[in-house]
């Protein structure tokens, strides 16, 4: 199982803390959210126990989601992967836990002593690379090899030549001018004209101010694709299931969205509306309604549902119903700036668009134009860096209540990392919560 190599009698041992290295590992089988957790955020050379280190890269076999992770599946794997004198470590082991909320104070004290380990057998090869080498500029780069192996070591570079960078430029091209799929189209055509697609890879923020459509936006979007075949995700931290489907059965059948979810509806309506619930069953669309989730949990989420369903884009509402930790005194834009920075991370890992409703300050709406930009992300943390792609909600008819400005809604792309911005103009149904093309039906 690669023991470390003999100490001599008298030596001090190497730094470690095999009690919390105990905890993870216990908490990675027992815990629900924390080997995904574990998986992002350690290596296998972290861990000082030869038996930690075994499970854990197990484990990590197991992350995918394919196999259920307890304490029975987890001593199968063991023993069938040859280790078979480690069944009884793992019923042990899976005794110490912590919570979710406590993790990342254990993984970060383990991964500090692991660094430890690493910088005191930096120190122990430098004595030896000092008997061994002849000469001043050998010995430095000897210790400049050596350090850069204990201060990398477990770190993924991706550094690629220019050569590669072309090459890879090239197939991307050849790909996109051969149909292959680059991103999914929202099926409102003005805002499709500006932004193009949701593209794999990004992270889209659909922000605006309390009242303004933020969820309707995104459920409408979300039928729409769904319709059109894309394997849609939903992690709704604010609306129930239920709540979910009634919206959509109003965007679909055409129906008030008021008289469906308060047993109103008309006898003439109701085939529309059955016909609706029956159209919808049948979509590629999957939700998980748990409320207040930390940007981990959010990821795990995500994963299990890319595993399970083949997720082709997952949308997230919202930002700030996201928990992001547990220290009181952190300053919340550095805290919902962890979030966006998780999420643009996640987006390119899994290759998919992670879209992200935002909720905006009111901002007292002082002056005429009550239109936001991107000033107002700036409360947010680092959303406006992160984010490749992000558009603003306005409804003139909210502050104004004129005749009008009734059922018109602008969807301001304020900015886009690789593409123009600009204003779609459309449509707002009250009625049925959906936005629309000024002429067509979007379905």
């Amino acid at each position: 199982m690669g023991d470390y190599p003999k100490q001599n009698p008298g030596d001090r041992p190497p730094p470690q803390v095999l009690d919390y290295e105990r905890t993870l590992i216990g908490s990675a089988i027992t815990v629900p959210g924390a080997l995904d957790i574990i998986y992002d955020k350690m290596q296998d050379d972290d861990f000082y126990s030869p038996v930690h280190r075994t499970i854990f890269l197990l484990l990590k076999q197991m992350s995918d989601g394919r196999d259920l992770v307890d304490r029975t599946t987890v001593a199968n794997k063991v023993e069938k992967a040859g280790y078979p004198d480690l069944i009884n470590d793992v019923a042990e082991i899976a005794d110490s836990i912590c919570t979710l909320e406590n993790i990342d104070y254990y993984i970060d004290r383990v991964k500090e002593i692991g660094i430890q380990r690493r910088l005191e057998n930096f120190g122990n090869r430098i004595k030896s690379i000092r008997e061994h080498e002849e000469g001043h500029e050998k010995f430095l780069d000897a210790v400049d090899a050596a350090y850069q192996e204990a201060r990398y070591t477990g770190v993924q570079s991706k550094i690629h030549t220019a050569k590669e960078m072309v090459a890879a430029t090239v197939d991307n091209m050849f790909e996109r001018h051969g149909g292959a799929t680059m991103g999914y189209k929202t099926g409102i055509k003005e805002l499709d004209l500006i932004i193009g697609e949701f593209t794999i890879g990004d992270l889209v923020v659909l922000a605006g101010r309390p009242s303004q459509g933020k969820t309707a936006l995104a459920t409408t979007i979300m039928l729409n694709q769904a319709i059109g075949g894309v394997r849609v995700g939903f992690l709704s931290l604010e609306m129930s299931e239920a709540w979910i489907g009634y919206r959509q059965c109003a965007q679909l059948s055409g129906v008030n969205l008021f008289k469906i979810s308060h047993g109103m509806t008309a006898r003439h309506e109701m085939p529309d509306v059955q016909k609706a619930l029956s159209e919808i069953a049948e979509l590629p669309f999957w939700i998980d309604d748990t409320p207040h989730i930390s940007v981990m949990k959010a990821r795990s989420i995500i994963r299990q549902m890319i595993t399970r369903f083949d997720l082709q884009i997952v949308y997230i509402d919202h930002l700030h119903k996201m928990d992001y930790g547990d220290d009181k005194n952190i300053n919340p834009a550095i805290g919902y700036g962890r979030i966006t920075n998780t999420l643009s991370a996640t987006a390119k890992e899994f290759k998919i668009p992670v879209v992200l409703l935002a909720q905006l300050a009111r901002n007292k709406e002082k002056g005429k134009d009550k239109r936001p930009n991107l000033q107002d992300l700036r409360w947010s943390g680092d959303i406006e860096q992160d984010a490749d792609v992000v558009a603003f909600i306005h409804r003139e008819e909210v502050y104004t209540k004129k005749i009008e400005d009734a059922g018109l809604a602008e969807i301001i792309v304020a900015k886009q990392r690789n593409g123009p911005i600009g204003t779609a103009n459309i449509k707002f149904d009250k009625t049925t919560a959906r936005f629309h093309e000024e002429q067509e039906n979007a379905f």
